[in-house]
């Protein structure tokens, strides 16, 4: 809330009105973006972060070594979204390749899909299996790196969500920029990529079927490997279903 200390005088601008004003002046296109800019900027400096500083990136390994120059061009890269309660951050089989960094809110990971309307105080099974995001969170440097063809689930917001997003057309070109850069940042990338696929492989390489193959066999087999969570009580396969290249 925000609690007056003494008399104010408050203009309330409609959005019907702001569209008005925004169509008279096509010129300023780009003011929304400076608004949702600085709207990070404040929620930077509540959580301690100085304004426009690569210190939301650095919360991630891909991120923590990186130089102080890359990373605020990362940093000025990134898109801010705003997503109120109930909305999407991102929806399972989206292929944006993006990662997200929640800078304000909450917001939880799906299991499945929900249909419109959905109670999940009604289904306790569903609710003990809720995954929490909250400020200072990131998910999605499988899809930034490319190692996951899709994000696997949705995340939707329980409050208001801030949340900076950097695609990977935008950590290319960054890279582009600062080549002295490249070869550190593709250790860290290295090194989670193969952190993704580690317990994969070494769960491969205890199947019979895979034991009088070469290593390399099993490792890549994990590089285009889609990670798929169930919960207790869904059908991970049915008797007689079909093998689809591809997809089991």
């Amino acid at each position: 809330y925000v609690l007056p200390a003494s008399d104010c005088e408050v203009v309330i601008v409609s959005e019907d009105v702001w569209r008005r004003v925004m169509s008279e002046f096509p010129g300023m296109a780009s003011f929304p973006h400076h608004v949702l800019a600085a709207v990070a900027e404040k929620v930077e400096q509540h959580r301690g972060y100085p304004p426009r500083s690569p210190a939301v990136l650095r919360s991630s390994p891909l991120f923590a070594k990186v130089s102080s120059e890359l990373g605020k061009d990362l940093r000025r890269r990134v898109e801010v979204r705003v997503h109120t309660p109930g909305l999407a951050l991102v929806e399972a089989g989206d292929t944006s390749a993006c990662m997200f960094f929640l800078l304000d809110g909450s917001a939880t990971l799906e299991w499945r899909p929900r249909p419109p309307g959905f109670d999940l105080a009604a289904d306790p099974k569903e609710a003990s299996l809720e995954v929490a995001f909250n400020a200072g969170d990131r998910f999605g440097e499988a899809m930034l790196l490319g190692v996951s063809p899709a994000h696997s689930h949705t995340v939707r917001s329980t409050r208001t969500c801030v949340v900076a997003v950097l695609h990977r057309a935008e950590l290319q070109a960054a890279l582009a920029a600062h080549p002295e850069c490249r070869a550190e940042f593709d250790e860290a990338a290295a090194a989670m990529i193969a952190l993704h696929s580690q317990g994969l492989v070494e769960r491969l390489r205890s199947c019979s079927a895979f034991k009088r193959f070469p290593a390399q066999l099993a490792e890549a087999a994990t590089w285009n490997a889609t990670e798929v969570l169930f919960a207790p009580g869904d059908v991970i396969v049915k008797a007689g279903e079909p093998c689809a290249r591809g997809f089991s």
